[in-house]
C-alpha cells in the first residue's frame, strides 16, 4: 500500500514545469580575448631588496623581413643607422609592380566608364518608343479601313520589335550593373596592386639602431628572409633574480633603481662611472627555479648621448649585455 501511494505521488509531481523553467548558467567566457594582465602593487618592504649582477638585455631585438620576392635595388641604412619606425630600409625593384598598379587604375576607369555610360539604354528606350509607335500606326489603320491593309504576319513582326526593343533596354541596365560589379572589381584589383607596390618599400618596424645587413643591392631577396637587424636601445630590459625569502607578488609592480658602472674611469682618468636609473618590476616569474629563486625583470629609459650642441646622437649610455645592481623598493 505505501508503495503505490508513493508511485501515486510521483507520478503527480511537476516535472513539466520543471523542464520548462529557465534555470539561469554562467555566462560562457569570450573566446580570442586575452586576460587584463596584473596590476597588483605589493605593500612597502621593511628595507629595499637588493639584486647583484642583474643582467641588462633588449627587449626589441628585430629582424626586419620583406613580404615580397624580388632584387633589391636600393638600401638606405648600413651597419650603425639610426632609424625611425617606419623609415625606409630598402627598396625591392618595382617596376613590374608599379606596372601592375597603372593597369589596374586604368581597368577602373574603363569599368566607371561603362558603368556610367546610359546613352545604349536611352537608345533602346527611343527604339522601344518609335516601334512602339509604329505598331500602333498599322494597327489603327486597319481598324478604320476595316480589313487588313498590313497583313498579320506584319503585325506580328511590328509587334516583334516592340518586344526585341524592351529587351535591347534591359539588356543597357544589365551592361551598366555589369560595369558597376567591374569596378568593384577593379577597385579591389586596384587596391591590391597598390598594396604590393608599397610592399616593395621595406620599412622599420621599430626605431633603432641597424647592428646587421643581411641582404646588399643586387641580391635576390625571398618573403621571410631578414634584411637588417634592428636594436631597440631607447628602452632595456633588467633581469635579476629574487631568493625564496620573498614571493612574486612582493616584488611585482615596485620602483626599482638600476645601478650601471659604464666604465672603471671616465675620459680624464677621474674615477668609476655609475649610472642610476629609475625603473618599475614589469614581471615576476610565478616559480621558483634552480637554488629556490625566481625571476624578475625591470624596465628602464635609456639614457641619450648628445653632441656638444645637445642634440642626441641615436647612441646611449647604457648598453645591453652589462650587469648591474638593481635595488627594489
Amino acid at each position: 500500500m505505501r508503495f503505490f501511494l508513493l508511485l501515486t505521488l510521483f507520478c503527480s509531481f511537476p516535472f513539466a514545469n520543471l523542464a520548462s523553467a529557465q534555470i539561469p548558467l554562467p555566462a560562457a567566457p569570450a573566446t580570442g580575448s586575452a586576460l587584463p594582465k596584473p596590476t597588483y602593487v605589493a605593500p612597502p618592504l621593511e628595507k629595499p631588496l637588493v639584486l647583484n649582477r642583474c643582467r641588462i638585455e633588449l627587449i626589441n631585438d628585430v629582424e626586419v623581413s620583406t613580404e615580397d620576392s624580388g632584387v633589391i635595388t636600393k638600401m638606405y641604412v648600413t651597419e650603425g643607422s639610426i632609424v625611425k619606425r617606419g623609415g625606409d630600409i630598402a627598396m625591392l625593384d618595382p617596376e613590374l609592380a608599379h606596372i601592375r598598379k597603372v593597369a589596374a587604375e586604368k581597368k577602373f576607369e574603363v569599368a566607371k566608364f561603362e558603368a556610367e555610360n546610359d546613352i545604349p539604354k536611352k537608345y533602346a528606350e527611343a527604339s522601344r518608343d518609335v516601334a512602339q509607335k509604329e505598331y500602333e500606326a498599322h494597327v489603327d489603320m486597319n481598324k478604320k479601313a476595316g480589313k487588313f491593309i498590313t497583313s498579320a504576319i506584319m503585325l506580328e513582326k511590328f509587334r516583334l520589335q516592340v518586344v526585341e526593343a524592351g529587351f535591347s533596354i534591359q539588356n543597357a541596365v544589365m551592361k551598366q550593373q555589369q560595369g558597376a560589379l567591374q569596378m568593384q572589381v577593379a577597385a579591389a584589383e586596384s587596391k591590391a596592386a597598390e598594396i604590393s607596390w608599397k610592399k616593395r618599400r621595406i620599412k622599420a618596424h621599430i626605431g633603432g639602431m641597424v647592428v646587421k645587413r643581411f641582404r646588399e643591392v643586387g641580391e635576390w631577396a625571398k618573403p621571410g628572409e631578414p634584411i637588417v637587424q634592428i636594436h631597440q636601445l631607447d628602452k632595456l630590459r633588467v633581469k635579476g633574480f629574487v631568493t625564496e625569502e620573498y614571493s612574486p607578488n612582493d616584488v611585482l609592480g615596485r620602483p626599482a633603481t638600476v645601478k650601471v658602472q659604464l666604465g672603471k674611469v671616465n675620459r680624464e682618468g677621474k674615477g668609476e662611472r655609475e649610472l642610476s636609473v629609475e625603473g618599475k618590476i614589469v614581471f615576476a616569474k610565478p616559480e621558483f627555479g634552480l637554488n629556490d629563486r625566481f625571476e624578475v625583470w625591470a624596465e628602464i629609459e635609456n639614457v641619450p648621448l648628445t653632441d656638444a650642441n645637445g642634440t642626441p646622437t641615436g647612441y646611449f649610455k647604457i648598453t645591453p649585455g652589462r650587469y648591474a645592481v638593481m635595488e627594489i623598493r
